[in-house]
């Protein structure tokens, strides 16, 4: 499917899940915009050895203990399943990895993850509903927005790939590619703790400011990072295969 229809698609998705959680028309239309785009920032995410299935890992046992909070137990359920599914995934997908969750994969890892964390927030009040669920996907949104902004930048297509994202600039900083989807890890492990916090009362709203803060360092640090070049791309690895449109580089890594 193109990147038109396969957003109607997600945004109908979203909106069946949104409609059984009994959102208002602007907070309902806000958590529609929300899982569609986090949806797509998991998608984004899976470029490099690792890096997905480890913050998606994270995400979902974070969330499971969400959904157990609120006595959504067969959520609960359905997250531990999911956490333990990617966990049991990334021993073949770490660094030099032999499979890939491709696009098909990593759209119902962010589908799942986005509607969860709507879901285990429903009722609660709305600043400090909108802090935890930024919190829980504070990874998949930097990543994101750090694409956005430096292909714009760069005067080039949002929608066409490349190896800009977090992973490939960790790497060209001098980490390994496990490196640096460990610290893509312990970062989405900070988030989930500050948005668990956020979830039981423990901490207010500001304290997703704190985050924010953290996204927007990251972004404007690795920015920063020189990424395009005027060569050619990489040569494809032997064995590894590259969905259509998507570039490989050397280190372990896969363009979106």
């Amino acid at each position: 499917m193109g990147a038109r229809s396969r957003l109607v698609v997600e945004a109908g998705a979203a909106t069946l899940v949104v409609h059984h959680a009994g959102f208002g028309l602007l907070l309902g239309a806000l958590a529609v915009v929300w899982i569609t785009f986090v949806t797509n920032a998991f998608n984004l995410l899976d470029n490099s050895d690792g890096a997905m299935g480890t913050v998606g890992a994270v995400t979902a046992f974070g969330l499971s203990v969400c959904a157990a909070a609120e006595s959504l137990y067969g959520l609960a359920l359905v997250l531990c399943a999911l956490a333990a599914a990617l966990a049991g995934f990334l021993i073949h997908n770490w660094y030099p990895a032999r499979i890939f969750l491709g696009d098909c994969g990593s759209l119902f890892t962010g589908f799942v993850l986005s509607s969860a964390a709507v879901l285990v927030h429903d009722g609660h009040e709305p600043l400090t509903t909108a802090g935890s669920v930024f919190a829980l996907s504070a990874v998949v949104a930097a990543d994101s927005l750090l694409v956005v902004v430096s292909r714009r930048r760069a005067g080039r297509s949002v929608l066409v790939g490349g190896t800009d994202h977090i992973a490939h600039r960790l790497r060209r900083l001098g980490l390994t590619t496990p490196g640096a989807a460990v610290l893509l890890g312990v970062a989405s492990c900070a988030g989930v703790v500050v948005g668990l916090l956020l979830h039981r009362g423990v901490l207010g709203p500001t304290a997703a400011l704190w985050v924010a803060a953290g996204v927007l360092a990251a972004v404007l640090g690795l920015l920063r990072v020189p990424v395009y070049t005027r060569h050619a791309p990489h040569p494809r690895l032997p064995g590894r295969p590259a969905a259509p449109g998507t570039a490989v580089d050397m280190a372990g890594g896969r363009g979106r």
